[in-house]
């Protein structure tokens, strides 16, 4: 009965995916649940916990058959004695093999990165978005956001064994002098595109977002110098923090700081003589949509929407005159931020809808000089404090950062 089950399982899941559903994914169930799925066998069990690991595979199972307990391996199935009958039926999963307090720690790599939740109880996620390349910073001009990452915190409740994919934002990279695009932070930094060359003091692009999210996908580079993902994976994002926005034509044109529930903007001076279009509402990433971006005169008004921060990624600047010097790009984050002629662009907008607040740990988003909100969902909290390494409520300079604390049950 035990082994029929466990093929039932399997191939319920096989037909599944022959329907291009998947209603049984990695992870523990119960018997219930698995009623829910279509997974029905006839016999003496009255209960169950299954676990389904990678390739819709089960790895590990618990039955309860006629008062005893029979235990499954992932080859063959083992009748226990019957003091054991249906006892600890609520988990399965192996011992936990992390210690309480236990830091999981992700730096910038370049790429997607994996964390297996093997225990159950509660998670402490921080993370802190990259900021824009800091190579034009004039200490003169370090009132504004100076384009550094935010930083978000909460904490993440796990029932069941799952996965986590982590994505550490770039730092925003120095604007090419020759004609073309330059590339924004990995994870979602808008870039810099212009159709001239120039040898004079040069922009920078925007920082990429650091996120941690329930749903894997590729990152790919865009036409727009972005590298962008799923809908689905932006989708499962359960905690975000903006990246920085790019430099200006020079370093009297600051940045904006990412993070929070509005993206930043600072120290931008005053007007400018070149005409530019606007396109977009705001220039600031919000909760709610990517920043606008405004670009020289030159440009096809047609080109419009496709530079525009959106969800997951900033604005990538446009400009097609040399005598009108082109803005930074903007950072990456829950919502990309947006750029505006000859400014700096302003940074990604944070995310802590997917967190809790438990074990001492209150969910918060901190950015460099930003707007506060107190509101349960989208708690900012200004800070003028940074730092070029990962500390907690701090603004970072550099590439992002992400990092996991085990708190126990």
């Amino acid at each position: 009965s035990a082994q029929g089950y466990v093929d039932a399982v399997e191939k319920q899941i096989v037909t599944n995916k022959v329907k291009n559903e998947n209603l049984i994914e990695e992870g523990e169930y119960t018997k219930s649940q698995l009623d829910e799925k279509n997974v029905k066998i006839k016999g003496e069990i009255t209960d169950v916990v299954l676990v389904v690991g990678e390739k819709g595979r089960v790895t590990q199972a618990r039955f309860c058959i006629n008062g005893y307990s029979i235990d499954y391996d992932g080859k063959k199935t083992t009748k226990n004695s019957e003091a054991n009958y249906c006892n600890e039926m609520n988990s399965i999963v192996d011992t936990c093999p992390y210690e309480e307090n236990q830091v999981f720690n992700f730096d910038y790599t370049g790429d997607v990165q994996e964390f297996s939740t093997q225990c159950k109880g509660n998670y402490k996620l921080e993370v802190w978005g990259a900021s824009t390349n800091s190579s034009n910073i004039n200490t003169s001009y370090a009132t504004g956001g100076m384009g550094l990452g935010g930083y978000s915190v909460g904490v993440y409740t796990v029932n069941s064994p799952s996965k986590l994919y982590i994505y550490v934002g770039g730092q925003g990279n120095k604007v090419s002098s020759t004609s073309g695009i330059t590339n924004g932070g990995w994870n979602g930094g808008g870039g810099v595109y212009k159709t001239y060359s120039m040898t004079y003091t040069l922009p920078s692009t925007g920082g990429g977002g650091t996120d941690i999210s329930t749903v894997y996908s590729e990152v790919n580079l865009d036409s727009y110098g972005r590298t962008v993902r799923s809908t689905a994976s932006y989708n499962g994002r359960i905690i975000v923090a903006g990246g920085g926005g790019g430099w200006g034509r020079d370093d009297s044109y600051s940045p904006g700081a990412g993070g929070g529930y509005l993206g930043n903007l600072n120290n931008n001076g005053s007007g400018h003589t070149c005409t530019n279009y606007k396109y977009g509402d705001l220039y600031q990433a919000s909760q709610d949509g990517g920043g606008a971006v405004s670009s020289h005169y030159s440009q096809d008004s047609g080109l419009s929407s496709g530079y525009q921060g959106g969800f997951g990624y900033g604005a990538t600047q446009y400009s097609g005159h040399a005598s009108c010097t082109v803005s930074g790009g903007g950072g990456g984050g829950w919502y990309g931020g947006g750029t505006t002629d000859h400014f700096g662009g302003y940074g990604g907008s944070g995310y802590i809808g997917g967190v809790i607040s438990s074990n001492g740990v209150t969910r918060s988003m901190y950015c460099y000089n930003c707007s506060i909100s107190n509101n349960e969902e989208t708690k900012t909290i200004s800070t003028t404090s940074y730092s070029s390494t990962p500390t907690a409520n701090y603004a970072k300079q550099g590439n992002g950062y992400a990092r996991i604390t085990y708190l126990g049950e």
